[in-house]
């Protein structure tokens, strides 16, 4: 059989029945002498450039993660000694040189920060620099040109801001200062680069690169990243100019206009941080707004007040449900703990909803005030009887220790017992605690007006105990 392999005489070696092995030599006679030649290392052996033994030979890998080298006659040794790998000198070197090559390129600001032309900043490592503001940046430039003013691309150079001399600058120019400074610009990281505002005789806002060039704030073809955009933002520049330089030309100043109404989100975050962040104590400054924008406020306020108001009753219904469903027969204790949870849960959700229907009405009350007027509609409505129980003779609880009229209201406020006030001493506990004056003779119409349009919503502190008293609590005696 033959084996695939020759001698070094190039002779093919044939295995016999018995696996005695031989070569064919003249007259096809058997030859069972000699000599193998060496096998060819395989490819996929091949360690990597380096990786030889204290004798120069390759190490190689076998397919089973076994290492050998190839002795005499091709012979797998697999006990030897690794040379020491040699000292990486070559390529660090050159990862030197190449760094030195791309710093040659950029100005050196200090050992540790440089600038290429484009004005972007570099550590000592060739490593641009991350999360710098535009301030940073803008100062990086601002060095740099200090430097070599001629290294800058002239798009990158900074333009003048505080703190710096601009006589010259002006007198080449033929420009005015302004003593103002602008802050348009990219300003979404750290804080933005203050410039300084410059004027033409014609009335134009420039400002000026440290190269001695003029650009106009709202030329966008010469500083995207500066221009003024917004046309109600550069009239606005230029009153401000006109309102401290009297040398301002008087024709450039635009007239005024009015300020447009802010949206509806915008509104509802400053009423937000009104009520959240003044605290409990602080009033409500509804000068603040426009009359436009106090209708706005007045409907985006009372749109959440009944969304939390049906929120808080649904969780109010949930927590109900759940402790209903405890008297259940036949549930585990998990389920019971269960439905414990999902009670609680619910009702601190309902204080949250209340919490939020108090906060909001206080900033709906600000916008929109209670009023002592009584529309036509109240006054045609059908008078409806009264029906509260009246005082008993022998029991005069009046908040002003006053006879009581007939009929007089009885306020049942729970938790507070009930009280009888008169028509007039109602109408002085609304004059001070929500400034709305009211007629006594409109009292019973206004009452009506108030059950249907806010029912739950406090009037008035109750005068003998910690609770608000609301419209709901309020009724006519019967006599």
């Amino acid at each position: 059989m033959n084996t695939g392999q020759r001698n070094t005489q190039g002779r093919t070696i044939y295995r016999g029945p018995r696996g005695g092995e031989y070569v064919l030599g003249p007259g096809a006679r058997k030859i069972r002498t000699f000599r193998r030649a060496p096998a060819a290392a395989a490819p996929a052996a091949a360690a990597l450039p380096g990786n030889r033994n204290i004798l120069g030979r390759v190490i190689h890998r076998g397919p089973r993660g076994g290492e050998y080298v190839l002795g005499v006659g091709g012979r797998r040794i697999r006990t030897f000694t690794r040379a020491p790998a040699a000292a990486a000198a070559a390529p660090a070197a050159r990862a030197a040189a190449a760094l030195a090559k791309r710093l040659s390129t950029m100005l050196k600001l200090s050992n540790t920060e440089y600038i290429n032309k484009y004005g972007s900043v570099y550590n000592s490592q060739a490593k641009m620099k991350l999360g710098l503001s535009f301030k940073n940046y803008n100062n990086a430039k601002t060095r740099a040109f200090n430097k070599d003013p001629k290294f800058l691309q002239r798009y990158s150079i900074p333009y003048v801001s505080k703190g710096r001399p601009n006589q010259n600058l002006m007198a080449k120019l033929k420009l005015k200062n302004t003593t103002l400074l602008s802050y348009n610009g990219h300003n979404n990281i750290g804080v933005p680069v203050p410039k300084k505002i410059y004027f033409s005789k014609q009335g134009n806002l420039y400002y000026i690169r440290l190269n001695v060039k003029k650009h106009r704030i709202d030329d966008l073809s010469t500083h995207t990243h500066y221009a003024v955009r917004n046309a109600k933002e550069m009239r606005r520049l230029k009153r401000l100019v006109g309102m401290v330089q009297m040398s301002y030309p008087r024709g450039a100043i635009p007239p005024a206009s009015p300020e447009p109404r802010r949206s509806s989100p915008e509104l509802l975050a400053n009423m937000m941080n009104q009520i959240y962040m003044g605290g409990r104590g602080a009033n409500v400054n509804a000068g603040r707004y426009t009359t436009v924008e106090r209708g706005v406020l007045a409907k985006r306020l009372g749109v959440s007040i009944a969304y939390f108001k049906q929120q808080r009753n649904a969780k109010k219904l949930e927590a109900t449900q759940r402790r209903t469903s405890l008297q259940a027969s036949g549930i585990s204790n998990a389920m019971k703990q269960q439905l414990r949870n999902q009670a609680a849960a619910a009702n601190e959700r309902v204080g949250y909803y209340d919490d939020a229907v108090r906060a909001y009405t206080r900033g709906l009350r600000a916008v929109k005030p209670l009023t002592g007027a009584v529309t036509p509609r109240a006054r045609a409505m059908p008078a409806t009887p009264n029906r509260a129980t009246p005082a008993p003779a022998n029991v005069n609880v009046n908040a002003i220790y006053m006879p009581l009229n007939r009929p007089h209201l009885v306020v049942k406020t729970p938790g507070a017992g009930t009280i009888y006030l008169n028509p007039n001493t109602f109408t002085g506990f609304m004059k001070n605690a929500g400034r709305v004056t009211i007629a006594p003779a409109n009292v019973r119409n206004w009452l009506r007006t108030a059950r249907r349009e806010f029912p739950n919503e406090p009037l008035f502190r109750h005068p003998l105990a910690a609770k608000n008293v609301t419209a709901n609590h309020i009724r006519f005696s019967r006599q």
